[in-house]
């Protein structure tokens, strides 16, 4: 069992992301650019909540007292793109796309030399409100964070989380639900809500005040710090295990994962089988992709034929594959030693090898270019 563990440490420590430092950079460089603008800005996402894998993006929320209309939002939408791309040095860094038709309207900003995503979004208080809320839940215990990576990771893995499948968002709520439904955690939002967030309703196109109060964990009485179970009493492997025999039983029972009270919630007819409560938008369901019955249906057979062995050896397979075709980066070279330990667990070969093989080139190619400019 603790090898098991080991196993999955190891594998959480390879997928975490190799480019958090220019993500840091980037970030104070768009931040200071739009706030020169007079707008706004609030990171959200992965980014807060600490559930970055690999080449996870960044997400930006950017408001502004002035912009209350789906109108205005596609307005700013495209102040800012023309902006940018009147900046002769954004311009040669980031490739610039808006999507106005979104949901959200926003701008992608992939940086051009290592393909680091920058999404801005207008409006989006309640994505920074979601990401604190479940930034608070992760934060209780370092597993809950190793958890969610590799969570992440195994639905990557068989690539059952992309825009026609599940969203990231849904299975961070997946497993804070699990947390909650086996007494790791508290239900945060089982207090007065005496905090309101504007949020743009854009279907009626009119500003509307959601509750979104919630408690930080360090201000829960003690006594109900004391009804929880323990995370330094279970392995990460038990912790990773339990969430696909949670996963089972509330699709089994036919259930919405809902974080916001212990409530069951029963799916409605139509609805998919991954459905999930917002914790506060209401009647707004997360979970509600993919919509293809045999697309539900194939990631719930993964998940009722959860098999730790090849289920690990998969998600390993898939991080060192992703790690190869990034060598150049010095994250990924720090991870060598891990790649080689797990491909001799796994009796695989190639990855360890090839990456090997691909840096040296690239050193070779780096010191002769040195030569010849020296």
């Amino acid at each position: 069992m603790e090898q098991n563990s080991d196993i999955l440490q190891k594998i959480e420590y390879l997928c975490q992301p190799i480019h958090k430092d220019q993500q840091e950079i980037i970030i104070e460089l768009i931040q200071l650019y739009l706030e020169h603008m007079g707008f706004q800005t609030t990171i959200y996402g992965s980014y807060v909540t600490q559930s970055q894998i690999l080449d996870s993006d960044v997400d930006i929320s950017i408001t502004h007292d002035k912009i209350n209309s789906k109108n205005q939002e596609i307005q700013a939408v495209q102040t800012i793109k023309n902006k940018f791309l009147r900046d002769e040095n954004l311009e040669n860094i980031f490739q610039i796309n808006s999507f106005h038709k979104a949901i959200v309207p926003l701008i992608n900003l992939e940086q051009r030399q290592e393909g680091i995503l920058i999404q801005l979004l207008i409006n989006n208080d309640n994505g920074v409100k979601n990401s604190q809320l479940l930034k608070e839940y992760f934060s209780i215990h370092p597993k809950f964070q190793q958890l969610i990576k590799l969570v992440k990771l195994w639905f990557l893995s068989f690539n059952f989380q992309n825009k026609q499948m599940l969203k990231s968002y849904s299975i961070l709520l997946f497993v804070v639900c699990y947390l909650q439904q086996n007494n790791f955690v508290p239900y945060l939002q089982n207090v007065k809500q005496t905090d309101f967030t504007k949020y743009l309703d854009r279907e009626k196109n009119q500003n509307v005040y959601i509750q979104t109060s919630f408690i930080k964990f360090k201000d829960l009485p003690q006594q109900y710090k004391n009804q929880l179970r323990s995370a330094d009493q279970i392995t990460l492997k038990e912790l990773f295990s339990g969430f696909f025999n949670f996963m089972k039983k509330n699709i089994e029972q036919n259930l919405c994962f809902n974080i916001k009270d212990s409530r069951k919630i029963p799916i409605t007819n139509g609805q998919s089988i991954f459905s999930c409560i917002d914790p506060f938008i209401p009647n707004f369901n997360p979970g509600e992709r993919p919509f293809k019955q045999e697309e539900q249906r194939k990631i719930f057979e993964k998940i009722q034929r959860f098999d730790f062995a090849n289920y690990s050896k998969e998600m390993f397979k898939y991080v060192s594959k992703y790690l190869c075709k990034n060598y150049k980066f010095e994250q990924v070279k720090i991870r060598m030693k891990t790649i080689e330990d797990l491909e001799k667990y796994f009796q695989l070969t190639g990855n360890a090898k090839q990456l090997i093989e691909s840096q040296k080139k690239f050193n070779d190619l780096g010191q002769q270019l040195c030569n010849l400019m020296f």
